[in-house]
């Protein structure tokens, strides 16, 4: 089978079968650029079966936007496709791929992602059928925000039927780790003062909960969509506590 002129751009934090999965739905593409985030992964390994070009990083990412953006340079396909190591392209993408490729009218792409939480895929709430940029022509994306980041793109966009599955939280253990982790990224990188932040720590967490299960509706997932509305309003909160924390430690005196 030929491989599509595609760059996949792949940012890896883990070692585990996800990225095997990962790696397996984008063997269609002549590129694999991975973003190594110490992930601890034997590449030698993997090179054998898969056209895989590795970019190691010194410290851990802070800033999300700034690291996709600089991995758009290691492109050598003009389209480029963002798959991350706990995502899969789901069978039968190719097609629209090729297809996608053929319009010179058209700058980039959208997909589709829905969460596969607690070994069940997510229809509702903010986990299921999210509608997202993640293909484009390298010159014409760019990437916003240092957590969740968000693609800006330029031009004419055409809305794919492809399909990637995330499998980001097997447990609730792992996904509130991953939580709080990002919520530091987050409290660091806001700019609220003492009062702003309080009226959000009040009003967000709760607001942020009714959105995710009646309007958005994740109630419609049952438990496990309760359960996810619950955490995803809990980072509202700790982003928010992380960063009364650091202003607090800001305003104390110098000691002697």
């Amino acid at each position: 089978m030929n491989k599509l002129a595609i760059s996949v751009i792949m940012l890896v934090h883990r070692n585990d079968e996800r990225l095997r999965k990962a790696l397996t739905s984008v063997s269609f593409a002549n590129q694999i650029v991975i973003i190594d985030n110490q992930s601890g992964v034997d590449w030698a390994e993997l090179q054998k079966n898969y056209p895989l070009e590795v970019r190691k990083l010194k410290e851990k990412i802070e800033d999300f936007s700034k690291v996709r953006n600089q991995a758009l340079g290691y492109a050598k396909n003009e389209w480029v496709f963002f798959v991350d190591s706990d995502e899969q392209v789901v069978r039968g993408a190719e097609p629209q791929l090729v297809e996608l490729l053929s319009l010179a009218n058209v700058s980039f792409g959208v997909v589709y992602r829905s969460d596969i939480f607690l070994g069940k895929q997510q229809h509702y709430g903010e986990a299921g059928h999210q509608a997202l940029v993640r293909l484009g022509k390298k010159t014409r994306l760019h990437f916003t925000g240092m957590v969740h980041e968000i693609a800006v793109a330029n031009g004419n966009c055409h809305y794919t039927r492809i399909e990637l599955l995330h499998h980001a939280h097997p447990s609730i253990s792992e996904f509130i780790d991953d939580v709080s982790g990002y919520a530091q990224i987050v409290a660091r990188a806001k700019t609220t003062d003492f009062g702003q932040n309080l009226f959000e720590l009040i009003c967000f967490p709760p607001v942020k909960l009714l959105y995710g299960l009646f309007i958005q509706g994740g109630i419609l997932d049952g438990w496990r969509g309760v359960v996810y509305a619950c955490c995803m309003s809990l980072h509202s909160l700790l982003v928010r506590i992380y960063r009364y924390e650091i202003l607090a430690n800001t305003a104390e005196p110098e000691k002697n």
